[in-house]
């Protein structure tokens, strides 16, 4: 960790390679509309070992994922840095637009 604010941030030297994970992350994933869900849930497992989701199609069709503990630090950052560039990119949008 580089940057104790902004602590999801990758150090420097591993910048190029997390832009390019992000980029091929987007091209695979294909329409993002496609995929959305209507509600969501999160919880533990009864251990504390596991951290859970449920999410609800528009279909009615329910998905359920878990994560080890193990797994759990790096979703957080993953999830940090996807969401602050969510931010950028909205920001930038608005700007554009002429309504920041």
């Amino acid at each position: 960790m580089t940057d104790e604010l902004a602590w999801w941030r990758p150090p420097p030297e591993h910048e190029g390679r997390a832009e390019q994970n992000r980029l091929k992350f987007k091209a695979q994933f294909g329409s993002f509309e496609a995929v959305e869900f209507d509600s969501y849930w999160l919880g533990t497992s009864m251990d504390g070992k596991h951290l859970a989701f449920q999410f609800q199609r528009p279909d009615g069709s329910t998905h359920k994922f878990a994560l080890s503990d193990q797994m759990v630090e790096q979703f957080f950052a993953e999830l940090a840095g996807s969401i602050e560039e969510m931010g950028q990119r909205q920001l930038s949008a608005k700007e554009l637009d002429g309504n920041a």
